[in-house]
């Protein structure tokens, strides 16, 4: 019947490519290829009545006839240079595998590495053999996504290939140097910042964490900002810091007019931008931090200063938002961008790691192959985790080995021991490498994470890493980079993050929206905010945000296999150990311990807690501004928030349930039941402390509002599941109509409230689910018979036992403001822990300093049917007072209506 019958029948591997020659090509060559007129040709989108689009994307019929279970679909689409044309092609890319993958295929993305455009001319110029290759190297589409993300595409002005990295720098300008880790980019700078200070040229050194800045302004002869107290030339030469420190109100006191022609380093840059932007320790001053680091770039830059940005994965994300803030320089109405010099070291290591890489449900089975190793010889082990909560971190880690094996030295590094003066790990910084030779078994958190070499040759045997989802694939590479030579690497990872940023979406642009959408909504429900939202953000800082974000979900998403993946990509050798080759039972047995420890550990620290000494406000403050502090100081602290956060006396109970997100759930749950009108006087506050400390700007990221999230509950109908003695179960009338409205209202329950409702989740499910986000549950009581027969599960609500009445009476008595809202705090995280996929990126190419666009409405449900509008609809009708829903409004980059003046 032909050739192409013979590749659908038999579920023969296909390729898309776009136009009948680069088909004919590949067809010569072996492949069963299939050409598009276009990119974009190969799907459509639904257009029902009225001219509207639903959003739904479908195949071509011409496609749909091979989009079959398990057939493999490879893309390959032309190499282009043109930065708008790359941004259509990945977009389209993403969709029309996508919709192949939802077909069940294996998708995978050919990458043409040019300079050739089109697979004709590469195999015409190159060889059949040399597409073959390319072909062989093709990634899933989920891990594409992911390195797409990373790329560097920016005009390269020198290209080196150097085991160590050695090449003369400018003496001015902003320089991006991209080179492997270990391959010598900070001692690169020795040279230089010891000419500079020669010549008196100060060196400012920023990163993201202190021991890294510590360690570089070791290496590099300069003091840390901490040190100059006792420093014989104080700030001559210049210090380093911490950015979080880089503002005026800090104890840094920082002054960037000291600044003019200096040298600015900013080692693993991509870190340092992403700490600023997202970091809970930069929340409260983040407009500060911003505008300084700005104004600072902006001197530097325009003054002859150097701004060294350096980093192994630097990609065209970081240095696009170090030239946008460069070049802003008012009041120049459009000033000169500037012009980076970006050097790439093609360098890669040429040892590989022998990686032993565990696809198992737990970390178990890497802890058998630990327990051997340790009585080999000394190990090094990198987490992601640290707190007495997390069953795999590096407290409770090192409670186990401490069973285990009592005899061996065990050092654990994180945020609190280099802190602690009472332990070894006190600035361990300064004498690193000496130290970890002392020790048997090294723990390291992310404090020590990126940016340090732990050159020791011939001490650690083998490098062990466990990462439960918290930070993305390029940190956890990062870490178990540190220990610089080639010994056999064992790695755990889950399957998936759990720290999802903003909506959870891979598209920037579904972030923005969907962080913008929900403030929107909170201004319209509160009375005399005199300000528009769009006008109070800078667009810079705001998109590159998103972006970043967006970057950590994709990675996030698939983080196993996005990591496995790169780990592949730098060379080394990957062995995958699946739970069929283990011992089930002895693997459970260690689970059962290591949960009874993490308990343990969790007890004593809330006794230690609770057991605190009260402290005042003013020790409190004091406690606040202290970098170094014993664990007792510690626990002092943390029972001073408690008793600020609650109102009540603090107990083991309620320290547990508070590490369990407890504050959240019973501070939605207060506004809903006893305090409606109190929230807007807490939001409309939550703004005016934003604006007060921003001067006028803030970072939509990192406001959390109520009043929108309250009134949505209240459409839901979840209270009035509250009726005792009623039985529940998946057919109830009241239960149904709660699912119908989630499921209809889906999107926008992802956006309030970080919840994913799901086409296989189960009606009950679901009311658990969304009873979870105010601290309720219904109780399962015992199997039915309904009326057509079937048998169900029974649940019923009881009233909660959990003391929540005291804390109402608590909050109700404070009054902090002259509103009377209850004591409130920052307390809504921008995270998420339940995975889902984000909408597709628009093909349009958008500069870094314009607005953020708003979704097309094809990448939405219908507005009548949202939720956001329908909590804005109830509200008018309930405060006919209030501004109109159909007021105008302006999206981010849009005028405002005449009289509402400018920024």
């Amino acid at each position: 019947r032909g050739f192409w019958h013979c590749v659908l029948t038999y579920n023969i591997l296909i390729l898309i490519t776009e136009g009948a020659k680069k088909a004919g090509a590949l067809l010569t060559a072996g492949y069963a290829a299939i050409a598009l007129p276009g990119v974009s040709s190969g799907y459509r989108v639904q257009k029902p009545g009225q001219g509207k689009r639903s959003g739904t994307r479908y195949l071509i019929p011409d496609l749909q006839l091979f989009a079959t279970p398990n057939r493999q679909v490879y893309i390959c689409f032309d190499h282009d240079q043109k930065p708008s044309t790359q941004a259509a092609v990945q977009a389209n890319t993403l969709v029309l595998g996508g919709l192949w993958q939802d077909a069940g295929c294996d998708v995978r993305v050919i990458d043409l590495p040019g300079p050739e455009k089109g697979v004709d001319d590469f195999i015409m110029q190159r060889s059949t053999a040399a597409f073959t290759d390319c072909y062989e190297q093709a990634l899933p589409l989920n891990i594409w996504r992911s390195r797409m993300m990373y790329r560097l595409t920016l005009p390269v002005q020198e290209t080196v290939h150097q085991r160590y990295l050695d090449v003369t720098l400018p003496e001015s300008g902003l320089v991006c140097i991209k080179s492997a880790k270990g391959t010598g980019k900070t001692s690169l700078l020795e040279g230089i910042i010891r000419q500079a200070t020669q010549t008196g040229r100060k060196t400012l050194v920023i990163s993201h964490r202190i021991q890294l800045a510590r360690a570089i302004c070791q290496l590099l002869g300069l003091d840390y900002i901490s040190e100059l107290h006792q420093s014989e030339t104080s700030d001559l030469f210049g210090f380093g810091l911490c950015i979080d420190s880089l503002h005026s109100r800090s104890q840094a006191q920082f002054t960037v007019s000291d600044w003019k022609g200096a040298i600015v380093v900013l080692d693993e840059c991509e870190q340092i931008i992403w700490h600023v932007l997202n970091s809970t320790t930069c929340q409260q001053e983040r407009v500060a931090i911003l505008e300084t680091f700005k104004a600072l770039l902006q001197l530097v830059l325009s003054s002859g200063g150097l701004v060294i940005a350096q980093d192994a994965d630097l990609s065209d994300l970081s240095i696009e938002f170090l030239t946008a803030y460069g070049s802003d320089r008012h009041p120049e109405p459009k000033p000169s961008p500037i012009q980076p010099w970006i050097v790439v070291n093609t360098w890669k290591p040429q040892q590989a790691w022998p990686i032993t890489f565990y696809k198992t449900p737990d970390p178990a089975s890497l802890w058998v192959d630990l327990e051997e190793a340790v009585q080999r010889g000394p190990v090094f082990i990198c987490m992601d985790a640290q707190k007495p909560r997390s069953k795999w971190g590096t407290v409770n880690v090192e409670a186990r080995l401490q069973q285990l094996f009592p005899n061996k030295r065990i050092l654990r590094i994180d945020s609190h021991t280099v802190t602690d003066p009472s332990h070894p790990a006190y600035g361990c910084m300064v004498n690193l490498i000496a130290l970890m030779q002392q020790y048997d078994i090294v723990i390291a958190s992310p404090s020590i994470g990126s940016g340090i070499s732990f050159n020791v040759p011939d001490y650690f045997i083998a490098v062990f890493g466990i990462f439960q989802g918290t930070i993305p694939d390029s940190e956890i590479r990062q870490a178990l980079a540190r220990v610089r030579q080639p010994v056999p690497r064992h790695v755990w990872v889950r399957p998936f993050g759990v720290n999802r940023i903003g909506h959870g979406s891979t598209d920037y642009r579904t972030v923005v929206t969907s962080t913008v959408r929900a403030q929107q909504a909170n201004l319209r429900l509160l009375k005399d905010v005199d300000f528009d939202l769009d006008y109070t953000y800078d667009p810079v800082t705001f998109r590159t945000w998103a972006k970043f974000a967006a970057r950590a979900n994709t990675s996030l998403t698939k983080l196993r296999d996005v990591l496995e993946a790169a780990l592949i990509q730098e060379g080394h050798t990957v062995t995958a150990v699946t739970l069929a080759s283990q011992d089930k039972k002895r693997l459970s047995d260690i689970n059962k311990q290591q949960t009874q420890i993490r308990d343990r550990s969790c007890r004593a620290e809330a006794n230690g807690v609770v057991n605190a000494v009260d402290i005042s406000d003013d020790l409190y403050q004091r406690l606040q501004d202290q970098r170094y502090k014993t664990p007792e100081e510690r626990q002092q602290e943390e029972k001073y928030r408690l008793q600020q956060r609650y109102g009540v006396d603090v107990t083991q109970e309620l320290y547990l349930l508070h590490q369990k997100g407890w504050y959240r759930q019973l501070r939605l749950y207060y506004y809903l039941t006893h305090s409606s009108d109190q929230v807007r006087s807490r939001d409309r506050q939550h703004w005016r402390d934003h604006l007060m400390r921003g001067e006028g700007i803030i970072c939509p990221q990192d406001v959390h509002t109520y009043a929108e999230r309250v009134e949505a509950i209240k459409l839901l109908g979840l209270l009035d599941l509250q009726q005792d003695g009623e039985d529940f179960h998946g057919d109830h009338a009241l239960v149904q109509a709660i699912v119908t409205r989630s499921r209809l209202w889906r999107h926008d329950l992802k956006t309030l409230f970080h919840v994913s409702i799901t086409n296989d989740m189960s009606p009950m499910q679901i009311i658990q689910a969304l009873l979870g986000l105010i601290g309720l549950r219904l109780y399962r009581q015992r199997r039915a018979r309904l009326e057509d027969g079937s048998r169900t599960w029974i649940y019923r609500y009881s009233p909660p036992t959990d003391d929540r009445d005291r804390i109402f009476e608590a909050w109700a008595r404070q009054q902090v403001t002259p509103e009377g809202h209850p004591l409130d705090s920052i307390d809504l995280t921008n995270k998420q822990v339940t995975p889902s996929t984000g909408a597709p990126p628009s093909p349009t190419a958008e500069t870094l300093d314009s607005a953020p666009a708003p979704l097309q409405l094809d990448q939405q449900v219908e507005l009548d049917q949202t939720l956001v509008y329908q909590v804005l609809v109830q509200h008018v009708l309930t405060h006919p007072s209030d501004q109109p829903l159909d007021a105008p409004a302006t999206t981010a980059g849009e005028k405002p209506p005449s009289g509402q003046g400018d920024r």
